[in-house]
């Protein structure tokens, strides 16, 4: 009878990573799709390549985290462990595959597209923390944290859509949004998240990962906050633009100055060629 058991939950193991594989797959190949169409869509909007980078990274990130707060408040109840004491619900390792699966593929988008190594690691982490925390089975653990995450992610990433899109003179909103960004995760960081799982006593002090990898993605949060509140102070005319945005690379600065070089190029071309016929023009209609 335990060898079945056995059996049967290395099989679930090996399903949920065979799953988590393929849903990370469908990531990158959705990423890919959205981003070419977003891009072509700002494009025609006349906003420039960094701001449509900034858009549609920011648009990603907030679609997802609506699905991920509407998944934990209407598809999980409130007490999942009691729910799951027999067994463990379908659509409850599927929104924790769904989940791994994303911040595994944020992971890759943070260091790959951004060249942002702490912001990646931080992801990894918080990845981690779901996958140790769904094989020890402390889900309501879980299910919080992916809302606080959740909340935290989606202001953060509303504030950067409105800076971009909004005037100076209306920037009020994007200020108002942040306040309440620093005083959610103030709070969150600080009281909720050590007391509900590093203090709470259900055993977490024995899992050395998981008690490991909370404190680094703690730590790894807050390096992140003093790192970009230090960026604004850098550039204080521009604060809010530093502190919201990673700055732009090197090759991102050149291939910039390479768009507006082509573009100053075209448009003298096409004055010069207008200038052309206009001569050409007058100088029949004088014969």
């Amino acid at each position: 009878m335990q060898v079945s058991q056995d059996i049967q939950e290395l099989r679930k193991i090996r399903n949920n990573s065979d799953n988590c594989l393929f849903m990370l797959i469908g990531w990158w190949i959705l990423f890919v799709i959205y981003d070419k169409c977003l891009h072509l869509l700002l494009r025609r909007m006349h906003y420039g390549l960094i701001k449509r980078r900034r858009i549609i990274d920011a648009l990603w990130c907030t679609g997802f985290t609506f699905l991920s707060a509407l998944y934990v408040k209407f598809l999980v109840p409130k007490s999942v462990d009691n729910a799951c004491i027999f067994d463990k619900p379908r659509y409850l390792e599927l929104g924790i595959v769904f989940h791994k699966s994303f911040y595994l593929h944020r992971t890759g988008v943070e260091i790959v597209y951004h060249g942002d190594w702490l912001s990646g690691w931080t992801s990894l982490m918080f990845c981690l923390i779901i996958h140790s925390s769904s094989q020890l089975k402390w889900f309501d653990i879980i299910m919080n944290l992916l809302f606080f995450k959740a909340t935290s992610m989606s202001l953060m990433n509303t504030c950067r859509i409105l800076s971009i899109i909004l005037t100076r003179e209306r920037l009020i909103a994007v200020k108002a949004l942040l306040g309440i960004y620093f005083t959610n995760m103030i709070y969150v960081h600080t009281l909720v998240v050590p007391d509900f799982t590093l203090w709470n006593a259900r055993g977490l002090k024995n899992d050395v990962l998981t008690l490991v990898c909370m404190w680094l993605w703690l730590l790894m949060e807050f390096l992140h906050e003093v790192k970009s509140i230090r960026r604004g102070y850098v550039h204080p005319e521009q604060f809010l633009n530093s502190y919201l945005f990673v700055p732009s690379s090197r090759g991102s600065i050149e291939l910039r100055e390479t768009c507006m070089k082509l573009r100053e190029l075209s448009s003298d071309k096409m004055s010069d060629n207008f200038e052309t016929k206009k001569s050409a023009q007058l100088w029949q209609t004088l014969s």
